[in-house]
């Protein structure tokens, strides 16, 4: 009743100034107008907090939280802290997890569609990245399979170097034919059959653990990014890198995936800010990685005493028979989950690319 009265009051007012030729209108109500809520979305990515990976996904988080002028907001998970690695793709699928950003090689049982995050021959090049998730068609190829269990790959992220073998302090490699024998940490998918191809023993061990993995000989070496070897501070436990990445895994390109549900939820026009800012990321990423993550910290490592080998052109061209088992294995396990065609015309949109 107060209220009435008060606007009455006010209406009153109001017109007594105005037939008088007064000011403008006064408002009828002071203070902060009000704020729309905040849409949270959890997030998790694999690697540890404090990976320089995961300070850069930091920023971009922040970049979204500004384009979206605060509406959307990320609250950061890392390593297994909400759902377990191998589990995380299921977290997302149900709502557990409303992104999940890394590559789709630890998910293959379910997808093996994403498997091109590390896979031999995958890119020789870091600019080939986002122009073929966006330019090339694969991120539509993508969400059409991803699209069935109820996720969204909104984006790439390409903050990534290519995959090195990285051999622990003890063992010598010089060749591809030290490698047979040696347990090699793989991250799964077809890099299994790659290592199987080399004569070696695929060993599954999560990131965080490697280094005492390395380090107690629980692994002889690990098919890894390149730049995480001083990242992870795994030149303290390794002796040799083995050379070129594009053999074992050409630059990485890992995704942001979202719940779809969770996505399609939000505005239309914070979808449309985290894709611009994503896409922006994505390209930032493809021109910066190899300044930034290969050359100063191979050049770390060496300080160390790191040796980085080359494979010999004998080696290389040896190397195509293992290389041919992974992509055979992309198109097996892409058949037998019902996405064959998907997988071969992702292949050829690689293979376009490789031979440029």
């Amino acid at each position: 009743m107060r209220l009435v009265r008060s606007f009455a009051v006010f209406c009153a007012l109001a017109l007594a100034a105005l037939l008088m030729g007064g000011g403008p209108l006064p408002a009828p109500f002071s203070g902060a107008q009000p704020v729309l809520a905040a849409t949270t979305l959890k997030a998790q990515f694999f690697l540890p907090k404090g990976h320089p990976l995961s300070k850069h996904l930091e920023q971009i988080y922040a970049d979204i939280e500004k384009a979206t002028n605060g509406e959307v907001k990320i609250q950061s998970f890392y390593a297994s802290e909400l759902v377990p690695l191998r589990q995380a793709l299921d977290g997302l699928s149900n709502g557990t997890l409303d992104i999940l950003v890394g590559p789709g090689n630890y998910y293959s049982g379910k997808i093996a569609l994403g498997d091109i995050s590390i896979m031999p021959l995958n890119f020789k090049h870091y600019t080939d990245r986002a122009r073929a998730f966006y330019n090339e068609g694969i991120g539509k190829i993508l969400n059409k399979v991803y699209s069935k269990h109820g996720i969204e790959v909104v984006a790439p992220y390409n903050y990534f170097t290519g995959e090195v073998v990285i051999v622990r302090k003890g063992v010598s490699v010089n060749s591809l034919a030290d490698l047979k024998g040696l347990k090699l940490r793989v991250a799964g998918g077809e890099l299994v059959q790659l290592v199987k191809a080399l004569g070696a023993e695929p060993v599954f061990i999560a990131p965080p653990e490697l280094y005492t993995g390395l380090q107690r000989g629980t692994v002889d070496g690990a098919i890894f990014p390149s730049n995480d070897l001083v990242l992870l501070k795994l030149h303290e436990v390794s002796s040799t890198v083995l050379l070129p990445d594009y053999i074992f895994s050409g630059p990485m390109m890992h995704f942001f995936m979202f719940n779809k549900a969770a996505f399609d939820g939000l505005s239309a026009a914070n979808r449309q800010a985290i894709e611009k800012v994503l896409h922006q990321a994505a390209l930032q990423d493809d021109r910066n990685s190899e300044g930034q993550l290969v050359a100063p910290f191979q050049a770390k490592a060496e300080a160390a005493g790191v040796k980085y080998v080359t494979l010999s052109a004998a080696d290389i061209a040896a190397s195509k028979a293992a290389t041919d088992a992974a992509r055979n294995a992309y198109i097996k396990y892409n058949t037998e989950q019902g996405n064959g065609a998907e997988a071969h015309q992702i292949l050829n949109i690689l293979d376009r690319l490789t031979a440029r």
